[in-house]
């Protein structure tokens, strides 16, 4: 099994993360209105992988994924980024 890694991003688009299993997150809201943080495959355009909202709040938010993770093929790309001052992203790739 391999080790589980952590990237931090604070705007959308490339994680750095190439092939792998996102396992956890922590989000740090901002309180300004309604959060929303969407992960795709590849790209912009690519699926919907797991797309969250948080209530409005500023808070730090604690995701565990179930069992192996979310697998993702190619490159792991957030799409969506709102209410969101950054995103720490647990996997394992």
């Amino acid at each position: 099994m391999n080790d589980i890694q952590s990237v931090r991003v604070t705007a959308t688009g490339d994680t750095t993360i190439n092939r792998g299993r996102i396992v956890g997150l922590n989000v740090l809201t901002d309180g300004v209105g309604v959060a929303r943080l969407t992960f795709r495959n590849t790209s912009v355009s690519g699926t919907i992988k797991l797309d969250l909202d948080f209530e409005m709040a500023a808070d730090s938010n604690q995701i565990q994924v179930p069992q192996s993770g979310i697998l993702f093929s190619d490159l792991v790309w957030i799409s969506a980024m709102t209410n969101i001052t950054a995103v720490t992203i647990f996997y394992v790739g």
